[in-house]
């Protein structure tokens, strides 16, 4: 409102009009139990999929840097040990 509309003057902007791109994103969406579940599970999946490429790239990393992957290993005989797995309490450490 009180603005002039960028398409009506120039037709190949049109799809880039912010006036309609706003009144747009103003309407209400209505969501049900099947949109709430796969938008959960797209954010899990998300979560997951970062933490697995992560690791793809450092142990690449660790295995092209000896040096470094020894440094790592040694701190982590020292700090937890070899009779047991990584624990989030073992972190602070």
């Amino acid at each position: 409102m009180g603005a002039a509309n960028v398409g009506d003057y120039v037709p190949f902007l049109a799809p880039f009009d912010v006036q309609s791109e706003l009144s747009d994103s103003m309407k209400v969406v209505q969501f049900d139990k099947d949109n709430i579940k796969a938008i959960i599970l797209d954010m899990l999946g998300a979560g997951m999929d970062t933490s697995a490429n992560a690791l793809n790239w450092a142990i690449p990393e660790l295995l092209r840097h000896p040096k470094v992957m020894k440094k790592a290993h040694e701190e982590l005989r020292g700090v937890v040990g070899m009779d047991r797995m990584v624990e989030e309490t073992d972190l602070p450490k």
